[in-house]
């Protein structure tokens, strides 16, 4: 009986001591899986905090390209204003030249086109301005 009892404790322990095993090499292979997704986790968090810093990066680009455009506009409508302020003086030194014309009809129909010709370059400060005779004499 002896025999038995003590075959049965050295089972129970053999058996005791595979389960404790696989209990240590279970809870091995989970504290691994824990590790693999803490360091997971942190290459995610890395990559978040750069994907963060792109899009800070390119907001600011953006923001920068805004105010570049927003300058170049505001250039832009000072010039087209400048433009449209010699293209005001030359109608109006037109509408003059014209009323000289209807007073002096003996002016030249050549020497009215040199002048508006001179008028237009002086006020447009465009060179080499070219009206066709067509459109000169439609002013005139």
């Amino acid at each position: 009986m002896m025999n038995v009892i003590d075959e049965l404790h050295t089972k129970n322990h053999m058996t005791a001591t595979k389960e404790i095993e696989d209990l240590k090499m279970r809870a091995d292979r989970k504290h691994q899986k824990v590790l693999r997704l803490k360091e997971s986790e942190m290459d995610l968090k890395e990559k978040l905090m750069k994907a963060e810093n792109d899009k800070k990066e390119l907001l600011q680009a953006k923001d920068q390209q805004i105010l570049e455009l927003q300058g170049q506009l505001l250039k832009a409508i000072r010039d087209m204003d400048g433009v449209h302020k010699a293209f005001e003086k030359c109608v109006t030194e037109n509408l003059e030249l014209k009323a000289r014309l209807a007073e002096n009809r003996p002016i030249k129909l050549g020497e009215l086109g040199a002048e508006l010709m001179a008028n237009a370059r002086s006020h447009m400060g465009i060179k080499d301005f070219e009206v066709s005779r067509e459109i000169l004499e439609a002013m005139l």
